[in-house]
């Protein structure tokens, strides 16, 4: 069975440790005049712990384990949690990104008492392939890391069916609003087993988003024709290309 969080105030020394990409340094869209922190800066803040911010905008599954995971050093954390590879599903390696998941569980198990690792919204979205080529790569990334996840006897918070709120997605649907960052602190407390740390979480859903903010960012109907647009240029390019090479 995998490993379940329940008292922040319990154990270890050191609180909450983050290592990942933007979505851990708390990098998205602040709506309804609340900031956009981290949702494991939202569990640290619940739980009364600090938080130990080692994730780095724009890091790629093995940037994380070459460059974060031994800041970890001798420490040892109450709560270890990793969020990666939303920079790697534009050139998917399945090995290369499976060997990364695998090392970041074993190096966060070794220095805390619990390790949760999140798997990727399916309403996110990469320039680097069409929309219909991203849903497919999020979902393969999203498999492997069930399956490091179950091997390693981690926690896993699954965000795959969450954050498809209107307002949880920023409009590059590429991070997290500050509501999206606190809808997956809600479910990464309730992955966790830890009623007391749902209990301090505000409520997502009683956020009010200003009318002017609605209009800027609730742009569905745009981003539909948006993706349409894109995928029709990347068939059109790849048509081109497939001509000039076999002429």
């Amino acid at each position: 069975m995998p490993e379940a969080f329940v008292d922040m105030a319990g154990g270890g020394s050191h609180g909450v440790v983050a290592v990942g990409d933007s979505w851990l340094t708390g990098y998205g869209l602040p709506l309804g005049g609340l900031s956009c922190v981290s949702w494991a800066a939202w569990l640290a803040w619940a739980g009364g712990a600090c938080l130990t911010q080692h994730a780095v905008n724009g890091a790629t599954a093995q940037q994380v384990v070459r460059d974060q995971l031994p800041l970890l050093s001798h420490r040892r954390y109450q709560l270890g949690v990793a969020w990666l590879g939303a920079n790697d599903i534009g050139r998917l390696d399945v090995d290369a990104l499976t060997a990364a998941l695998t090392q970041v569980c074993l190096g966060l198990r070794s220095s805390c008492q619990v390790v949760a690792v999140g798997t990727l919204p399916a309403t996110m979205r990469t320039p680097d392939l069409s929309w219909r080529a991203c849903e497919h790569a999020v979902g393969l990334a999203n498999g492997l890391v069930r399956r490091v996840v179950e091997h390693a006897g981690v926690t896993l918070i699954e965000l795959e069916g969450a954050l498809n709120g209107p307002w949880s997605m920023a409009p590059d649907r590429q991070h997290p609003t500050s509501v999206g960052q606190l809808e997956a602190a809600h479910v990464a407390a309730a992955s966790l087993g830890s009623l007391a740390l749902l209990r301090q979480l505000p409520d997502a859903g009683s956020l009010v988003v200003p009318t002017h903010q609605q209009r800027l960012y609730n742009v569905p109907a745009r981003e539909r024709i948006r993706g349409a647009l894109v995928d029709r240029r990347k068939r059109r390019n790849d048509r081109a290309l497939l001509a000039g090479a076999g002429s």
